[in-house]
């Protein structure tokens, strides 16, 4: 027992001013990263919501070609929703909100896109979304309606 308390009293110890270092080093890490998160979750949101743009976007191609109808992919960038309606019974397909903190900005595509029964596209050229200051450019490719994102 006598020996077990020497050993304890002669370990040396961390002192104040090495605590303090330690802890302004860990704080000093801790707001960098803080002060990057904003930026990093207004890019996150962005690409969320253009997975599902992109599919949706897919969607309207695949319902036109399904089923054989002409449908049209519009944009209301006033109300800040997409949607697409079949052309002829105006039958809406789907209906969604953009997010409030994405802004839309029109590019060298116009509003309203339309599928033909085969597949594709009236226009070609891009839209530009952009959150928090991310900027991303979502081009639709003459012909079959490919389509791609990408920040810029």
């Amino acid at each position: 027992m006598n020996s077990l308390c020497k050993v304890i009293n002669g370990e040396k110890g961390y002192s104040l001013v090495e605590m303090l270092v330690v802890l302004s080093v860990f704080l000093l890490l801790i707001s960098a990263s803080i002060s990057t998160m904003p930026k990093y979750q207004g890019k996150k949101e962005l690409e969320s919501f253009l997975q599902q743009f992109s599919k949706d976007f897919h969607f309207a191609q695949m319902y036109a070609i399904n089923h054989q109808i002409s449908v049209y992919f519009s944009i209301d960038y006033i109300n800040k929703t997409y949607y697409a309606n079949s052309i002829g019974s105006d039958e809406v397909i789907f209906f969604k909100r953009i997010p409030k903190d994405i802004q839309f900005m029109k590019d060298s595509l116009i509003l309203r896109i339309y599928f033909t029964p085969i597949g594709n596209v009236s226009n070609f050229g891009s839209w530009v979304f952009e959150s928090k200051k991310v900027q991303y450019i979502f081009t639709v490719m003459i012909g079959r309606g490919r389509h791609y994102y990408r920040e810029l």
